[in-house]
C-alpha cells in the first residue's frame, strides 16, 4: 500500500500476507496516525516510492484517525526524460510514472507467441518513449479517440531497446488517459 508520511512523502507500507485484515482497517482518502509499525528499509527492486525507508504494519499496529482534512485522491511521481537513464541502470529499479502525449498506437500484433501493442507517447520536452502493453491489457486498451491524449503511466519499470526508453507493465502498473487533474488535459 502507499501512505503519505506527515512531511508528505510517499511511503510505502507493507504488511504479512495473513495480516490482510489490516487493509480492511484502513478507508481509503481518510488520515490515521498508525502506533505501532515497525519501519525498515525499502526494498532494493521494485519500490514503489523513492524513500529509503518502507513501514511493516503488524498485528500490534493500532490505527487513529485524524480529522478529515483535504487528502489528495490521486499522487505521482512524474519522472522527466532526463531522469530514465539512471533508472534503466539503476540495480534499484524505482517504478516510475510518467506522463506523455499519446502519438500513435499500434494494432494488437503477435510476436513469438505473445500478443502485444506499441505505444509511442511524447513528453512535453518532445522526447518519444514506447509503452509495451501484453496480452489482455492490450486487448482491453480503449484505442478510440486517444491519439493527442495525455497518457498517465503508474509503476512501470524502465528499460532501453534499440536506443529508445520503453515502458515495462508492473503488476502495479495502472493507465489513466486523461485523468481528471488540473493541467493535464491533451
Amino acid at each position: 500500500m502507499l501512505l503519505i508520511d506527515q512531511k508528505g512523502d510517499l511511503i510505502e507500507g507493507k504488511c504479512e500476507i495473513n495480516d490482510s485484515h489490516i487493509y480492511n482497517a484502513f478507508k481509503e482518502d481518510s488520515c490515521y496516525k498508525i502506533d505501532g509499525h515497525i519501519c525498515t528499509a525499502a526494498r532494493s527492486s521494485g519500490r514503489l516510492a523513492d524513500h529509503e525507508a518502507s513501514i511493516l504494519i503488524a498485528k500490534r499496529a493500532k490505527f487513529h484517525p485524524i480529522a478529515e482534512r483535504h487528502i489528495p485522491r490521486f499522487y505521482y511521481n512524474f519522472a522527466t526524460y532526463d531522469m530514465l537513464e539512471d533508472r534503466e541502470k539503476s540495480y534499484n529499479k524505482l517504478l516510475t510514472d510518467y506522463l506523455g502525449l499519446i502519438q500513435t498506437i499500434s494494432n494488437v500484433y503477435k510476436q513469438k507467441d505473445y500478443n502485444m501493442m506499441k505505444i509511442k507517447l511524447l513528453d512535453e520536452q518532445g522526447y518519444t518513449v514506447m509503452l509495451t502493453l501484453w496480452e489482455n491489457i492490450a486487448f482491453a486498451f480503449n484505442t478510440e479517440n486517444v491519439i493527442g491524449k495525455v497518457l498517465v503511466v503508474t509503476s512501470a519499470k524502465v528499460t532501453k531497446h534499440q536506443d529508445t526508453y520503453q515502458l515495462e507493465l508492473t503488476n502495479t502498473t495502472t493507465l489513466q488517459v486523461n485523468p481528471p487533474l488540473e493541467n493535464l488535459q491533451g
